[in-house]
């Protein structure tokens, strides 16, 4: 049992020490966080847009007739 907890404590620290990749991870971390805050700004702005968009509407319809 301690020769399996051992060789895992080794692969984890192997792990730990492994540098190869990280980059990646953090260019995916910021990609997330980019594409969280513009959902985000979409999501928060989507009502105001609909109403502008209404707006405009009307007044080309107005303008038409």
């Amino acid at each position: 049992m301690y020769h399996r907890a051992s060789g895992i404590l080794r692969a984890l620290g192997s792990l730990a020490r492994d540098c190869r990749g990280s980059n990646a991870v953090e260019y995916a971390l910021l990609a997330a966080m980019v594409a969280i805050t513009a959902i985000s700004g979409i999501v928060a702005f989507a009502d105001a847009s609909v109403g502008m968009w209404t707006d405009v509407s009307a007044i080309i319809v107005d303008a038409l007739n």
